[in-house]
């Protein structure tokens, strides 16, 4: 090869693993490495010979595989080679003497070559070799894969590591060689990005040219259809110099950059003068190699790139959803009223102040020392967003193992509600962990901040030199820097995409009886979970918990960062280091306490619908499904079934039979789970309704504060009691039990033991318990008899109802208050004696949570069994008693294609048990959505078929196309279901997912 570009023919190669003979598998390896950086490629042999083919072994195949995608990858270096070869005569492979002439040592050497001036292989060239002595020249030189840096003060030779399925490639300093993102063929690779490899010299710069054309037209250099650019780098600085135009190179983009050497980690990118939006990067603090990626830079014209490490990010200041919506332009009056600085040219004009001047500095020079850990002390400073700000807080870290941390602000002087899960600590302490916290030393006066550092890479997983931090009675906020923009989880939301939209938009968490409308703005639907998984930019994963119940926002920033509103407790958090995705969710689910096993009969296909006008319309369609061999293995009864929609009661009427009808199919292996919703009637006449009369002999339900007004109380109960009355699906008002005391819980246990002594159902489904009130601070509820007295639950003005912050989920309704579509938050829920009591306001998003236990705990002891229940409202920790579905989804294409989203997610937050409603719950589906969608369903952990009342009808052996499709499908479910059910064990085992993204493996 060497001689031959002397001659003056560098389109040059060998024989790849020989010609004649029968190649080894070992020698073929070996050549197919080093034959991927022939100029000429091609692997030959001949007829007498045995198949040499890359393909016919693994080792060979893997090793050809990972030397090509490196030729595959550095095609636009070569490719420009070939054009200076063809224009100015240089050489495509070179000998070392040619780039160092006065190196005697060099112009011996024959057994390593360069691809230009920039590129050195290093192959092996001996038989059962695993490493390789290459002759390093006086510089710079840089491991090709991972960027290390080999300074060679002299001339030496180093022993290099060349195990099999690896050729050392190493890239010489002062170079800058173009790239693309490798494909199967040319054909492919060429619409793909462009990318560049920055090696810098110890003067810190480096220069390269680039070439490119249409790749096989006639004469592109006398038609002038060609391209060119000069590349030079300048201690930190990028500039790409386009010299010969050409509209050809209008659609390519340069997005992946490496670059060599960089002394330090920056915190932004800069293009032209402005911050880059696009793209991400990691730096690996080792290597000093940083990595920038799905950049998207227009490669036809000049620009300038570089990057800085300032702390000058702005965070959007937060404006109360009281008075104010994303459709209404933030003024300098209104950013001045809230104590927000204003900066009518920046992209963010209302913002929160700079953080030397706000948030909190140390309030002594002493750090305590604790068991586990250590506290700060930390004392405000600056102005207040939504005072009364807390004058004096701790932050305390908590290192509970390797891989759990936790960090905590709380209020040092006074107690405060904190969540009251018991989580599930891990006890081994610290050996080695995988994370150090890193904060200023100590010195009264001086502003605090904190960040988390991975210490093998160096990346880091969550900074708070952003500022921002906010620790007022009502109002809580922290901001943070994040490593990547691969931020999956939070919720309970609608995602457009499971990977989050960075672009600033504000989500709220706060359980609400929201449907999951996936085409409507960022809505807070049932559940709760305040916990993200991040995938950092080397593949490594981490995941943090905000233990916080109170209504909060979230905002995801392009930094990439994350700002969060709580409106209420105190910012507790966990980190769980991974280090890979699955790693992450089996230390969370520890953390939060693992999933429970669903019964093996609960894997089976299920089939509800609210709309069974009689107990003959329920068993019509059980005996389609039956009919047409499609697999059942359970049958529902939603609230149809009721008397008069009152939970613990069946209507004897239009169910009649339905307790002899549910034995019945049990023998035929067909199960039953029934609906149980929470608000009771209370309006009934004792005799009529026994359920609340022991209720109330419990004292179980939530209620009015002892401070509400009198007035209020008599307008909103009619005199009546305490107990705080709502509106949902019974015919009269109704109260909500409270599931935080042991009363209650007994209560709720002892009418399902005596609701089974009648209806022996195998599982329990709760739904509406948000909880979901119909009208709240409305005329009247949507479902309130046209000839009653207007009448509806009506929140008197309060702190709790109307905080100084109100969060995005208050600005769904008319009045913008907090309470829309549930119960007054200044309502309190009774614990045991000598606690004190909770507001609603606290505890309102642990209301499914705390139903869930004593639900889970009646099931078992009715049934004797493993028994299933399914939640609508949910928080972490509820995945370890109950499944949950993804709620009253349409049927529309979209809503089906957003329920993968909604299954990865909730795999994340540790509830595997998970599925939508099966060909849509609203609205009339068609059979081609149905068919398509029984297909889907059928991997769905949870596989129900429900729709809704006023829809058609859609069990699937209502068609022809979609029973046949249905019967396919879950044929081939039901053939997996060990396979579904090892998942299940190890889910909750050893805390995996059962559905899981690709990027977990």
């Amino acid at each position: 090869m060497v001689e031959f570009n002397l001659f003056g023919i560098p389109y040059i190669g060998a024989d790849i693993c020989g010609f004649f003979g029968d190649s080894t598998e070992e020698l073929c390896e070996r050549w197919m490495e080093l034959g991927a950086f022939y100029p000429y490629s091609r692997n030959h042999n001949t007829l007498g010979a045995k198949d040499h083919d890359p393909g016919l072994w693994p080792s060979v195949a893997a090793s050809s595989y990972a030397a090509m995608r490196v030729r595959y990858t550095l095609l636009p270096y070569l490719y420009t080679l070939h054009y200076l070869a063809s224009t100015e005569g240089h050489t495509v492979v070179r000998p070392l003497f040619f780039e160092f002439p006065e190196n005697t040592d060099a112009q011996n050497i024959d057994t390593q070559f360069l691809w230009g001036s920039w590129l050195m292989i290093t192959p092996v060239l001996e038989e059962g070799s695993t490493f390789v002595r290459p002759y390093f020249p006086k510089g710079i030189w840089y491991d090709y894969y991972n960027g290390t840096a080999f300074v060679q003060e002299v001339a030496s030779n180093r022993i290099v590591l060349a195990p099999r399925s690896h050729i050392p490639v190493f890239v010489r300093g002062g170079g800058i060689i173009p790239t693309q993102r490798p494909r199967v063929n040319t054909e492919l690779s060429r619409k793909e990005p462009l990318g560049l490899i920055v090696a810098p010299d110890h003067q810190e710069q480096a220069e390269g040219t680039f070439y490119w054309d249409e790749g096989d037209s006639l004469d592109p250099l006398g038609s002038g259809k060609y391209f060119t650019a000069d590349m030079i780098y300048d201690n930190g600085t990028l500039h790409w110099i386009v010299t010969h135009a050409w509209d050809g190179m209008n659609t390519m983009a340069l997005s992946d950059i490496r670059i060599f050497g960089v002394p330090d980690r920056p915190t932004q990118i800069i293009i032209d003068g402005k911050r880059w939006k696009m793209g991400d990067w990691h730096y690996n603090i080792y290597t000093k190699v940083l990595e920038l990626f799905d950049l998207e830079i227009p490669a036809q014209a000049n620009f300038t790139l570089t990057w800085n490490s300032q702390m000058d990010f702005k965070i959007p200041c937060p404006m109360s959803y009281k008075d104010w919506n994303e459709n209404i332009e933030i003024t300098k009056e209104m950013c001045t009223a809230r104590n927000c600085d204003w900066d009518g040219n920046h992209e963010i004009q209302c913002s929160v102040p700079s953080a030397d001047a706000y948030g909190y500095e140390y309030a002594s020079d002493n750090v305590e020392q604790t068991e586990k850990g250590f506290r700060l002390f930390l004392k405000k400073r600056g102005v207040t967003l939504y005072g009364p700000d807390v004058k004096e807080v701790t932050f305390e870290v908590f290192q509970y193992s390797d891989d759990t941390l936790r960090f905590k602000f709380y209020d040092s002087i006074n107690d405060r509600y904190e969540v009251p899960a018991q989580l599930n600590l891990p006890l081994t302490g610290i050996q080695n962990p995988l994370y150090e916290l890193v904060y200023p030393t100590p010195k009264s006066g001086n502003m605090f901040y904190f960040y988390v550092v991975r210490k093998d890479t160096g990346s880091i997983l969550f900074d708070t030199r952003i500022g921002g931090l906010t620790f007022s009675d009502q109002f809580l906020s922290l901001t943070a820097l994040l490593p990547s923009k691969n931020i999956y989880g939070m919720g309970e939301n609608t995602h457009h995409s499971f990977r989050h939209n960075m672009s600033q938009k504000i989500w709220p968490i706060f359980a609400r009886d929201q449907p999951p409308i996936v085409d409507s703005e960022q809505r807070n639907l049932y559940g709760a979970h305040p916990y993200y998984q991040c995938i950092e930019n080397d593949g490594k994963a981490h995941g943090v918990l905000l233990l916080n119940s109170n209504a909060l926002d979230y905002q995801m920033l392009d930094y990439p960062a994350i700002s969060y509103r709580t409106i209420g407790g105190v910012l507790d958090f966990f980190m769980v280091l991974g280090p890979d995705p699955e790693m992450v969710v089996a230390q969370y689910t520890f953390l939060i306490h693992r999933p429970m096993i669903p019964p093996y009969w609960a894997l089976g296909f299920q089939l509800c619908r609210y709309g069974y006008a009689s107990l003959e319309e329920l068993q019509q369609a059980v005996n389609r499904t039956r009919d047409a061999n499609i697999p059942q293995d359970v049958q529902y009864g939603d609230i149809d079934y009721m008397d008069r929609r009152m939970s613990f009661t069946y209507d004897v009427d239009a169910y009649d039979g339905f307790p002899e009808y549910i034995t019945e199919v049990k023998d035929q292996g067909l199960r039953f789970i029934v609906i149980l919703d929470p608000a009771i009637n209370a309006e009934m006449p004792l005799d009529e309704y026994e359920t609340h009369e022991r209720a109330v002999a419990a004292d179980a339900y939530i209620k009015w504060a002892p401070e509400t007004d009198p007035d209020d109380i008599e307008f909103n109960n009619g005199g009546n009691s305490s107990y705080m009355l709502g509106y949902v699906w019974p015919e009269n008002r109704t109260a909500f039990p409270s599931f935080f005391k042991s009363s209650s819980q007994n209560w709720w246990i002892e009418e399902i033991k005596e609701f089974y002594a009648t209806i022996e159902f195998d599982g329990l489904w709760i739904d509406m318990n948000e909880p979901a009130n119909f009208g709240t601070n409305e005329e009247k509820p949507w479902n309130w008899p046209e000839d009653w007295e207007l009448w509806s639950l009506q929140c008197p003005e309060s702190t709790w109802d109307d905080p100084p912050y109100v969060t995005k989920a208050g600005s769904w309704s008319d009045a913008n208050r907090m309470a829309d579509k549930t119960l007054c938050l200044a309502g309190i829920e009774e614990r045991d004696s000598p606690s004190a009591p909770y507001r609603h306001y606290d505890v309102h998003n642990l209301y499914g949570w705390s139903q869930t236990q004593p639900i889970y705990t009646a099931a078992r002891l009715t049934t004797g069994k493993r028994g299933l229940v399914v939640s609508r409202s949910t928080f972490p920790g509820s995945g370890h008693w109950a499944g949950h579905w993804l709620g009253d989804n349409r049927s529309i294409w979209p809503d089906m294609k957003h329920s993968i989203i909604g299954m990865l997610e909730f795999n994340l937050f540790g509830i595997p048990y998970i599925g939508a409603d099966i060909c849509g719950f609203f609205e009339d589906t068609t059979p081609e959505l149905c068919e398509r969608w029984m297909e889907l369903g059928a991997f769905y952990p949870y596989s129900r078929n429900h729709n809704s009342k006023d829809s058609v009808d859609q069990d699937p052996g209502l068609w022809q196309n979609v029973a046949e499709s249905s019967k396919k499908a879950l044929e081939i479910r039901y053939r997996l279901l060990p396979y579904l059910y090892t998942l299940f064990y190890h889910a909750h085992a050893h805390g995996n997912t059962v559905i899981r993204a690709l990027l977990h493996e």
